[in-house]
C-alpha cells in the first residue's frame, strides 16, 4: 500500500487509485498537508504530565541550548510513521504565556512544540479543542521531516491515530 504524499494518512493499492479518489472520492478536500513542530525555543521547558487520569505522570525538562534539545531526541523512532500525543496548553489568565502544543510520543524520545505561529495551528487547535480527548488532546500520525531541520517533526491531522493508553 502507498501513503498519500501530502497527508501521509490515506492509503492506495496504486496510482490510478490515488488519482480516482484526488478526483472524484473527495480526497481532495478532506487532505491536509502535515504541521511541523520543533524543539522548544524556550531556554527551559519544563511538562509535568498529570493531566486528569495519567498512569504515568512524568516530569520532562528540554531546553538549555537548541543543540541539547536536539541531542537528547536522539532516539526518534525509525519507523516512516508514529503516533505522537498532541496537547493544548492549559489556559492561563497570563496573556504572554506560551501557547504552543506540546508533541510527544510514547516514550518521549520525540517532544516537541508546534509554534502558534505555524501554519495549521489553528486548524489543529480546532479539531483538538471540538473533536479530542476532552478537548485537550489527541493522537495523530507524524513522522521525522530532518531535511526540515534537526529534530523537526511532521504532525498529519487529517484525520486522528487509534487512541493510545499512554
Amino acid at each position: 500500500m502507498k501513503r498519500c504524499g501530502r497527508c501521509c494518512v490515506t492509503l492506495y493499492c496504486g496510482k490510478e487509485c490515488q488519482k480516482e479518489h484526488w478526483k472524484k472520492g473527495g480526497h481532495k478536500q478532506r487532505c491536509e498537508e502535515g504541521v511541523l513542530a520543533h524543539p522548544s525555543r524556550y531556554p527551559y521547558m519544563t511538562t509535568v504530565s498529570n493531566v486528569l487520569k495519567a498512569d504515568r505522570p512524568t516530569l520532562s525538562m528540554s531546553g538549555g541550548k537548541t543543540e541539547e534539545c536536539v541531542a537528547s531526541q536522539s532516539s526518534v523512532p525509525a519507523n516512516k510513521s508514529f503516533v505522537v500525543k498532541v496537547q493544548r496548553p492549559v489556559t492561563t489568565a497570563d496573556p504572554d504565556a506560551p501557547k504552543d502544543l506540546m508533541v510527544y510520543n510514547v516514550d518521549k524520545s520525540v517532544h516537541v512544540f508546534i509554534r502558534e505561529e505555524t501554519p495549521g495551528y489553528a486548524s489543529l487547535v480546532k479539531k483538538i479543542t471540538e473533536e479530542g480527548i476532552f478537548g485537550l488532546k489527541a493522537f495523530f500520525w507524524a513522522e521525522k521531516a530532518p531535511e526540515l531541520g534537526a529534530g523537526v517533526i511532521k504532525v498529519f491531522p487529517g484525520q486522528f491515530a487509534p487512541q493510545q493508553d499512554w
